[in-house]
């Protein structure tokens, strides 16, 4: 009955022993999964992050395009401005000028009326 016991004894150690090696391995196992699982996030980690640098090296040479067309059409209105004042300098010059001749025009022609008057 001894030999019994202890039959049984080691039999129980043998499958403690079993089970807990299945144990181990399937966590083993599992924990490779979850360590492959972090190298792929990882890579997947740097892959956004390059694609993010790529994005902002994109927004930032658009940012400067923005700016350098904004800067041309700062100059553009400052030219048409300047345009505009130098335009209407020159129009009230020749408004004024017609004005003058127009004067003229009605003495000349006051003074012709008078002459042809004179000679009737």
């Amino acid at each position: 009955m001894f030999i019994a016991v202890i039959v049984l004894i080691i039999i129980g150690f043998v499958v403690f022993i079993l089970l807990t090696d299945s144990r181990l391995k399937l966590i083993h196992d599992k924990l490779n999964d979850a360590s492959q699982n972090i190298e792929k996030s990882i890579k997947s980690i740097d892959n956004t992050k390059l694609q993010i640098d790529s994005i902002e090296r994109n927004v930032n040479k658009f940012k400067s395009y923005v700016l350098r067309i904004d800067s041309g059409v700062q100059q553009i209105d400052k030219d048409r401005k300047a345009n505009n004042t130098r335009f209407t300098h020159q129009f009230d010059s020749l408004n004024s000028k017609l004005r003058t001749i127009n004067s003229k025009i009605n003495v000349i022609d006051i003074n012709l009326n008078e002459i042809s008057e004179s000679y009737l």
